[in-house]
């Protein structure tokens, strides 16, 4: 069997038909964000693959029955063929509104169920016989019919339908790009026109089979046209976005690099800022300390002297200045004029020389609520900068020297408060027992020279009363003047105090004193001396108002407790109704400074007893640590 060149050439347009549905619908599935346009490609060049070949296996019928069969299938094949193309056009220009899409897809259900409920379908009449026609010298039949009523329904679809393509690739064409518009609207109406003429074949106006395949054939080049301009198009647009992407990642390289060197800077920086705080931090408690001891003048101004000349380093300054004016304008506090001054080192660097007429002296207050005790004077050097950090630190060194002031000042009222309470307490005891006692001496001298001229018995008796006199005044005063000695007090323990304390009361008083008296732990010397003066108060309270014959001192050491304890047998007091005078209010105070129990038991005729008792893990409040937690209060 021969095969012609047209049956070659329908073979030829299904085949490049068919190979450009594989082609197009490969490309649709490769790429990862799925293309309509490759899809709408595939499925024409697919159907039109289909409609070419029963276009073939219809014109090479050798009956009108076998004709008629593929007629039908031919008119349904075709109606698929028109469905995709504006499926394709659909997809690729975006100008078929959603109700004219809706209306084509009911437009061609309908098309189809007539084309499927009548005889010969939609195309023409009944067939009643065939022609004979040549392409290429190869013979092929095409119908004779008559007239189709429902023809005119067919007409009215197809002309929707090119409306509808004309539309869309009208606004594709303004839209752009307009060389690839140009390219499909070619070939659309290449295949158009391919269509018309396919009409006057039935129409027996021309002699040649159906070429319509062959537009089809067309469209799909305009396809490929299509696809490798959008494929450049991609292309170009993946090189410019790899171009970017790549200015974008040396971009942000150079930005990370950046921030990260800045990074490295700003943890540096707060490194060598909390290097500055430790330094400063550690000077301060060590000058905090010293407001917690008792220091000498020299002690002090080596240590502040020390954190001025820290916080000069950490400053970078030229010099800091801390002054304690006379109070006034210039400050509040109590304390005596005083200044402490210190210079940067000189520069190893002979590029940075200080320019001391550019130099501003900089002033930061040292308070503490809204009271001000010194002023802190900066001298920045010239052209550095004094920025956040460096006030940060200036501010805090203020605060550290305010609290340390402030504990300095309350140090020195208490001492002044001590040492005026300490000479009242000598007045008095000089008034009430060795004055008097040297009055008492001074009118016996008067009588003595009167007496040796009457009774010289009586003047010797006289005499020996003032030398008794002049012996207990000399044993207080040596008490006096023992207590009056700071350091031999501290360094004397406490056993020992009382034993010299209940003699002198002996032999001053003429009242017997029983002294049973233990060894004991050492005591803090805040304690000892706090517990001396208690007793102190006590047989001082009992000598002069209870009118007892014999006085009772005991001190014992029992299971962590000290217990000191003062009796007498005198007139003694309903401790329940009597307020207390001067002297118990005193002894409560001093046993309440030292963190102790005190107990005064009294009743009338039977006597009082004193005691206290004092047990260190209970005793948070010695002398010492009142004085510091008197100067938290304040700073609080």
């Amino acid at each position: 069997m021969t095969i012609g060149l047209g049956t070659l050439a329908y073979g030829a347009a299904t085949g490049a038909l068919a190979i450009a549905a594989v082609f197009f619908g490969a490309i649709s599935a490769r790429r990862r964000v799925t293309d309509p346009v490759f899809t709408a490609f595939a499925v024409m060049a697919g159907v039109s693959a289909l409609s070419t070949l029963v276009t073939v296996v219809m014109q090479k019928s050798s009956s009108v029955e076998r004709y008629e069969e593929q007629f039908k299938l031919f008119g349904i094949v075709g109606l698929f063929a028109m469905a995709a193309i504006v499926l394709l056009i659909a997809a690729w220009t975006g100008g078929v509104s959603r109700n004219a899409g809706i209306a084509f897809g009911i437009a061609t259900i309908i098309i189809g169920v007539l084309q499927l409920a009548l005889p010969s379908g939609l195309l023409a009449g009944e067939v009643t016989a065939l022609r004979e026609v040549t392409l290429f010298g190869e013979s092929f039949v095409v119908h004779v019919a008559s007239d189709n009523p429902w023809r005119p329904a067919l007409d009215v679809y197809l002309l929707g339908t090119l409306a509808l393509i004309v539309t869309a690739l009208v606004r594709q064409f303004r839209r752009g790009p307009r060389d690839e518009a140009t390219i499909i609207t070619v070939g659309v109406i290449l295949l158009l026109a391919f269509g018309g003429y396919d009409s006057l074949v039935d129409a027996e106006v021309v002699d040649t089979p159906y070429i319509a395949p062959f537009g089809s054939v067309l469209i799909v080049v305009a396809g490929a046209f299509h696809v490798a301009g959008r494929m450049a198009r991609d292309n170009k647009r993946l090189e410019l976005q790899a171009v970017d992407l790549e200015m974008t990642v040396v971009d942000r390289t150079a930005a990370l690099i950046a921030a990260n060197d800045k990074l490295e800077e700003q943890v540096a920086k707060e490194r060598t800022t909390i290097r500055r705080l430790e330094v400063l931090t550690t000077q301060f408690e060590s000058v905090n300390r010293l407001g917690l001891k008792s220091i000498d003048e020299q002690e002090m101004n080596d240590s502040l002297n020390s954190a001025l000349e820290s916080l000069v380093r950490l400053l970078r300054v030229e010099s800091v200045a801390l002054q304690v004016p006379n109070g006034g304008s210039a400050g509040d506090s109590r304390l005596p004029p005083m200044t402490w001054h210190v210079n940067a080192p000189p520069s190893d660097d002979p590029r940075a020389p200080i320019d001391h007429d550019q130099v501003t002296e900089i002033i930061e207050p040292v308070t503490i609520a809204d009271r001000t005790f010194a002023i802190m004077a900066i001298t920045p050097r010239s052209g550095s900068t004094y920025d956040v950090d460096e006030q940060r630190f200036a501010k805090l060194a203020a605060e550290n020297f305010a609290g340390f002031l402030h504990r300095l000042e309350l140090k020195s009222q208490i001492a002044a408060a001590a040492i005026d309470a300490e000479r009242h307490r000598i007045a008095r005891e000089l008034h009430d027992s060795v004055t008097q006692r040297l009055y008492s001496i001074a009118f016996l001298a008067e009588a003595v020279p009167r007496q040796l001229e009457s009774d010289s018995e009586q003047a010797l008796e006289t005499v020996k009363r003032m030398r008794a006199l002049l012996l207990s005044s000399l044993a207080e005063l040596r008490v006096l003047l023992f207590e009056l000695q700071p350091k031999t007090l501290a360094a004397t323990n406490l056993p020992a105090l009382l034993e010299q304390l209940t003699e002198t009361v002996a032999s001053t008083m003429d009242v017997p004193v029983d002294a049973t008296i233990e060894a004991i732990p050492a005591l803090p010397p805040d304690v000892k001396i706090g517990l001396y003066r208690i007793a102190q108060e006590a047989l001082s309270n009992a000598v002069r108002h209870s009118g007892s014959a014999s006085i009772t001192v005991s001190l014992i050491h029992d299971a962590g407790t000290t217990t000191l304890t003062v009796s007498d047998l005198g007139i003694g007091f309903d401790s329940t109704t009597t307020e207390p005078g001067n002297g118990l209010a005193n002894l409560r105070e001093r046993a309440s400074q030292l963190g102790a129990s005190l107990e005064i038991i009294g009743s009338p005729g039977a006597g009082t007893d004193v005691i206290v008792r004092w047990t260190a893990n209970d005793a948070p409040h010695t002398t010492r640590e009142i004085l510091h937690q008197d100067a938290e209060r304040e700073l609080a």
